[in-house]
């Protein structure tokens, strides 16, 4: 690994991935500036003396990544004679400058320089804020992994022994005597005989009783920070220019205290992160090391053993989620570096028991299954996780009691409403960062289930089984229930929605800025942390959401009762897994469905190339007849993803209405990347053309008399472009991809163009004389567009410089 001298003065010179900028426990105080790039802070915890600079490294763990614009490598001048304590080290090429600093240098500019000591603030600040949502992300996947693998030694088959270790632990001991010492607590603590094998276990009901997490529960941010004095800092820069210009220029002790305060905690920050990281890698490795807990119960499978392959299922969909958080949380990947983690693949494809419940189903009366035990009491258990106050437990009570009486969703149903989701948010702040599918309050935030009385004992059971199911992909495509989804927002991994207005959070913060205090008072001020742009999405999106979903916002509800489960709710439910296959079975024909052109900033300048960005789909609480696309990405961020919304109880034809709302994605898209120029024929791209080729079908030589008539009618007969356009495109994929002629001349041309299939289905296709003609022109197009991309890939080779990942798969994509 390359290290640069830190303690020579440079100015915007460009480093190369895995770069060591500063090493943990060096003395070179520096200002450095990150213009460009994104660079990973490393943490080897307190006890460094006896290392070598390599052991530093390879012992660390990733605390914090930064990118952009950025004020890098002060906190260490911020305490004097101390040494670093962390790395720096480049994850994609960078542009930095290096100047060496000491702290009375920097003290003397902080007094002189009101601009200087803002961005200096706001910089520290950004960094704690980041290590607070870093710590929080190591929490939750702490958790994740601590539940699977306690309920692989739950689910450990065999009789519990009279042997039971008193200090049985998941990082000391084998699989069998953890096994037993739990299976010993439980029945000794609360009287719980285990069935071997029960998928239910991963829903952690008996871990949270025996309170096996009880000591990460105590670890929270507060016992490392003192918040309350970070809030406090916070403040300082929503002061006016003024106000800040008379502190820094009268109160040096109070400068000396807040850098000194802000740099403690980064550092305090750091090694929370460091410990939380190692624990997680000793759990991976308890895991899925060889001849770990995994292989050893992956060995126990013999073909036909349904109850462990459902068991496994189960386990690799949770593995799935937890590879993916911990590759974003420490750049490493479990599927690459253990052997065991592949293996799980063979039970993606088995299901969790929906035959025994669909028989269950036909067997008995939906309304002679008695309400299962748990559910007994519902309303109450939620309102008491949540802490409501008595008035409101009072007033919803009532309402909910009126609405058993009379389901008439337009009496209450604002009201009702309106109290349902101050009740959701309050249970969602409080199992945030812990298990999202613990029974109380997760019924109710996953699926809208509030109380009892509102469904049949059938009903409920077949809910009790899809809630049971995986209510999370988060692989190929990122499916999830509106818990996950707000817990990515929560742990700042994404951006809230835009409202129905068509704001972003970002936006509705610089407006509130102008507000006066008059206009304030009669408002929610957000403040700008993660914890309020989930406030922001319960709020001002996700009610308004939940309305369109239902199909008729007067008489929507955000719960589930008997009068709107028209059917079997497990058919009706979405289970995550459905909508994958769906998406993925069209992504396959029309391989470019979530691809748009993005500027790739390289060592060697930059270049235009074709990156594919995946929107979340979100299942909301509830029931519905629609299924919305609501924003192809964050405000105007060309790579970011967008949003599609789902009920999560839906009973319209699935596959028709996803198709629909993907062609809608589609065109939103491409409207969004090409700007003020999208009805331009060239500079709009497909829907340029698109307009076009409907504005002046008249005029058009390649669309027969015949046609014309035809397109004449299907314009009448559609509302706007946008909905011809998603005609057309689901007859493109949907027709045409398997070689039946629907469209005319002049749409085929379009959509091969801008929507190809996969190279063996055009060769397949061009056989036929209307298509030979498309594919050649399209073979052209790529050719030169390959070409481009293969001169710049010898100019990377010349340099000995590896090809940037995005133009790498823009290769890829022109080859297909």
């Amino acid at each position: 690994m390359k290290k640069i001298d830190s303690s020579q003065e440079q100015a915007k010179v460009t480093l190369a991935p895995d770069t060591l900028v500063l090493l943990q426990g060096s003395f070179d105080k520096a200002f450095i500036i990150l213009h460009s790039g994104m660079i990973e802070v490393l943490s080897n915890g307190e006890n460094i003396e006896d290392l070598t600079p390599e052991d530093i490294i390879n012992g660390s763990v990733r605390a914090d990544v930064v990118e952009g614009e950025f004020l890098l490598g002060f906190m260490g001048m911020l305490q004097k004679d101390t040494a670093y304590s962390f790395s720096l080290r480049t994850l994609t090429e960078c542009t930095i400058s290096i100047r060496p600093m000491t702290y009375k240098i920097l003290m003397r500019k902080i007094q002189t320089d009101q601009s200087f000591y803002t961005r200096l603030v706001e910089s520290l600040v950004t960094h704690v804020a980041s290590g607070i949502r870093l710590f929080n992300g190591h929490r939750n996947l702490w958790h994740k992994i601590a539940l699977a693998a306690d309920s692989l030694a739950l689910g450990l088959d065999g009789k519990v022994s009279s042997e039971v270790s008193e200090n049985a632990s998941r990082l000391s001991s084998s699989l069998k005597d953890y096994s037993v010492f739990l299976k010993h607590r439980a029945k000794e603590e609360i009287h719980q005989e285990l069935i071997p094998w029960d998928f239910n276990l991963f829903q952690g009901r008996i871990q949270s009783k025996l309170g096996l997490y009880a000591e990460q529960e105590e670890n929270r941010i507060e016992s490392h920070i003192d918040l309350n004095q970070f809030d406090f800092m916070k403040h300082i820069l929503e002061k006016d220019d003024g106000a800040i210009a008379s502190v820094i220029s009268v109160d040096e002790a109070s400068n000396h205290y807040i850098f000194d305060f802000l740099g403690t905690t980064i550092t305090s920050i750091l090694n929370a992160n460091f410990e939380i990281s190692k624990e997680i890698s000793k759990l991976i490795d308890v895991l899925f090391t060889e001849n770990g807990w995994v292989e050893q119960v992956r060995n126990r499978y013999n073909p036909g053993d349904s109850k462990l392959s459902n068991f496994l299922h189960v386990f690799s969909r949770l593995a799935l989620g937890f590879r993916k958080d911990f590759n974003i949380l420490s750049g490493r990947d479990i599927l690459k570096e253990y052997e065991s983690f592949s293996s799980l693949g063979v039970f993606k494809k088995f299901s969790t028991s929906s035959e025994t419940v669909q028989k269950q189903s036909e067997d008995t009366s939906a309304d002679a299954i008695p309400i299962p035990d748990r559910y007994n009491g519902l309303l109450q258990k939620i309102m008491d996780f949540a802490g409501a106050e008595p008035e409101f437990q009072k007033e919803f009570s009532s309402l909910i009691e009126d609405f058993i009486s009379n389901p008439d969703p337009q009496t209450h149903g604002p009201r009702i409403s309106e109290m349902f989701w101050q009740l959701y948010e309050e249970c969602f702040m409080k199992v945030s960062g812990k298990d999202l599918k613990e029974f109380i309050p997760g019924i109710m935030l996953h699926m809208g289930v509030v109380d009892e009385r509102l469904l049949s004992g059938g009903e409920l059971s077949a809910i009790d089984t899809c809630y049971s199911s995986g209510l999370v992909f988060d692989d190929s495509v990122p499916v999830m229930t509106l818990p996950y989804f707000l817990e990515k927002i929560h742990k700042g991994e994404a951006e809230p929605s835009m409202n129905e207005m068509g704001d972003i959070f970002s936006y509705v913060l610089r407006v509130q800025k102008k507000l006066t205090e008059k206009e304030r008072e009669h408002v929610y001020i957000y403040k700008d942390d993660n914890e309020n742009r989930v406030r922001f999405e319960l709020r001002m999106v996700a009610q308004e959401i939940q309305g369109m979903l239902f199909g008729q916002r007067k008489k929507s509800l955000p719960f589930l009762y008997s009068d709107v489960l028209k059917g079997d709710a497990q058919r009706l439910f979405l289970n995550p897994e459905k909508i994958v296959a769906i998406v993925e079975k069209y992504k396959a024909r029309d391989y470019s469905m979530f691809s748009r052109e993005v500027l790739v900033k390289h060592q060697l300048g930059s270049d235009f190339a074709q990156k594919e960005v995946i929107p979340y789909f979100v299942l909301y609480p509830g029931y519905g007849t629609r299924t919305l696309m609501w924003q192809e990405m964050d405000g105007g961020k060309k790579d970011t993803p967008g949003r599609l919304f789902l009920p999560a109880f839906y009973a319209e034809n699935l596959e028709d209405s996803m198709l629909q709302q993907m062609a809608y994605f589609r065109w939103e898209l491409q409207k969004s990347i090409a700007g003020y120029s999208w009805t331009d024929p060239v500079e709009g791209g497909m829907v340029g053309s698109y307009y076009d080729y409907i504005s002046f079908y008249k005029k058009n030589p390649e669309i027969s008399s015949e046609a014309k008539k035809r397109l004449a009618d299907f314009i009448k007969k559609t509302k706007s472009d946008k909905d011809r356009f998603a005609k057309d495109y689901i007859t493109w994929v949907v027709s045409e991809y398997d070689g039946m002629v629907r469209l005319n001349n002049a749409a085929r041309d379009i959509f091969y163009r801008f929507a190809p299939f996969p190279t063996a289905v055009r060769e397949e296709l061009a056989k036929k004389p209307m298509y030979g003609n498309l594919e050649i022109k399209f073979k052209n197009r790529r050719k030169k567009e390959l070409l481009k991309v293969k001169t710049k890939l010898i100019k990377f080779e010349k340099q000995n410089l590896p090809l940037p990942e995005d133009l790498e798969n823009y290769l890829q994509f022109l080859k297909m």
